[in-house]
């Protein structure tokens, strides 16, 4: 399956990247956002050799001091990018990328997940819901149960109701 992202031609005129990025930062910043290894969460795990080798950036110079000017919309921890604004770039009003987004997120170690909501992530994962067999509550079948998926900035929550709306 093909990816794209579609990077919004403002991105040259926002204040954090005017203000805070020199050229190297904002190429790097792109080059997060938009390299082949990206995902719908923002969260995804790249070697430093990878982001050196496809940027040309100094694999010292990208650690000791790049990473920490692109704080507070990215970081670096363990191997891992966290893009903490990607979900606010998504359309959470569409149930399949909420649902895209909170698979991506069961893969994220729980470390790096509890650091991205430290940084302001703001999506929670909900994996103890998404594998309840939804066609059943309180033990017994119920053939007109279904999930609904509500999502909000802040957060994701899933709720199984039944016909009558319990």
């Amino acid at each position: 399956m093909a990816k794209q992202r579609i990077i919004n031609t403002k991105f040259w005129s926002d204040p954090w990247v005017v203000k805070s990025l020199n050229p190297l930062d904002r190429y790097l910043f792109l080059y997060l956002l938009t390299n082949e290894h990206t995902n719908i969460s923002g969260i995804y795990e790249l070697s430093l050799f990878t982001i050196a080798f496809d940027t040309g950036l100094d694999k010292e110079l990208l650690e000791k001091t790049m990473f920490a000017r692109l704080a507070p919309k990215a970081y670096y921890e363990n191997e891992w990018v966290i893009l903490v604004n990607f979900p606010k770039h998504q359309n959470m009003d569409n149930p399949k990328i909420t649902l895209g987004i909170q698979r991506e997120l069961e893969a994220v170690p729980q470390n790096i997940y509890e650091k991205a909501v430290g940084y302001g992530y703001p999506i929670h994962r909900v994996s103890h819901l998404t594998k309840l067999n939804l066609t059943k509550l309180n033990g017994t079948a119920s053939p007109s149960a279904r999930a609904a998926i509500s999502s909000s900035e802040e957060e994701i929550t899933y709720s199984l109701t039944d016909e009558d709306g319990n």
